[in-house]
């Protein structure tokens, strides 16, 4: 059965994690950041920065049963894959989902399209998400996405009654 897990790969690597990961058939999501300042050069001109959400971390979906995990922990580039205790992480497809909507809603900015991308989600869900991803620094936001995670799976009932 095809599920979502968390890999940990070399930060500054993270176009040559998803070419390897996607060579070897992996669908794969890494949220991106976009942020823009004000050239200093040119008047009314801005640069784009954009960088991943959970810099060092990367999202893969697939089946164990056709891909094996060593397979994806054997790439250069990934340093292995989330664990929680001696069980390999699982993320929840609301927890994507949620990623996905509030990702494409700061940067679109446009909050009809928003919320019909979200009616999938729990608003509670997507409440909890859109904290961890207002965080400003990147590892005190990656840190809390992995408590965040930690917690939905001790208590997947509690994050599916929210809202």
């Amino acid at each position: 059965m095809y599920s979502w897990y968390l890999i940990c790969y070399r930060s500054r690597l993270h176009a040559k994690v998803i070419d390897e990961i996607e060579r070897i058939g992996v669908e794969c999501y890494m949220p991106m950041k976009t942020r823009l300042t004000l050239r200093s050069d040119r008047k009314n001109s801005f640069r784009t920065h954009t960088t991943p959400l959970f810099p060092g971390y990367l999202f893969v979906r697939f089946s164990p049963e056709i891909t094996h995990t060593t397979l994806i922990a054997k790439q250069s580039s990934v340093q292995g894959f989330v664990r929680l205790g001696r069980e390999i992480c699982t993320v929840s497809q609301n927890i994507i989902d949620a990623i996905r909507c509030l990702s494409f809603r700061l940067e679109n900015k446009d909050e009809k399209l928003s919320y019909i991308e979200c009616k999938n989600v729990s608003p509670g869900m997507l409440k909890e998400i859109e904290k961890i991803i207002k965080v400003e620094k990147p590892e005190v936001r990656t840190q809390t996405l992995l408590q965040y995670l930690s917690y939905s799976i001790q208590h997947p009932t509690a994050l599916l009654a929210s809202g």
